[in-house]
């Protein structure tokens, strides 16, 4: 799962040093989570270098969220997905219990089935993600959800 990635150009917009820029995209590269980031970064000698590396991380972090919340469409097992099919955790410094959406996918993709239940006009078009995406591959909903979301 992609949570966020940071570009070496916005490193070096907030001046980070090349050692400094390794460091982070080594972070990233191994999908931290920004709890366990932060543990880390307390175990640096180098405090105000992990308090610059934290901050930063949470501003493009949070930059990076709203951008794709405006897509969000629906929650599956506390991860929020979005108009293009991926998948967002609902808060990244948090433990999530609940099913992953991407094992979900999995799991359809193996013809096991995954059934969605929910109902409503206003669930049409996170329905419709949820089984264009793979999320589901059977619903149970009421008959008006239905007829619109054949439309």
């Amino acid at each position: 799962m992609e949570y966020f990635k940071i570009t070496e150009e916005e490193l070096k917009k907030e001046k980070f040093e090349d050692t400094e820029i390794k460091l982070i995209n080594s972070l990233i590269n191994k999908e931290l989570r920004l709890k366990e980031l932060e543990k880390f970064l307390n175990t640096l000698h180098n405090s105000d270098l992990a308090k610059k590396i934290m901050d930063f991380v949470e501003k493009i972090s949070k930059r990076k969220r709203d951008s794709l919340s405006r897509n969000i469409v629906g929650v599956i097992g506390g991860y929020y997905f979005t108009n293009d099919y991926k998948v967002i955790p609902m808060k990244e410094d948090r433990e999530i219990w609940g099913i992953n959406p991407e094992h979900l996918q999995d799991m359809v993709k193996k013809n096991i089935r995954v059934i969605g239940v929910a109902s409503g006009l206003n669930k049409v078009e996170a329905l419709k993600i949820a089984v264009l995406g793979g999320f589901i591959n059977m619903l149970i909903t009421d008959e008006m959800t239905a007829i619109q979301m054949l439309k």
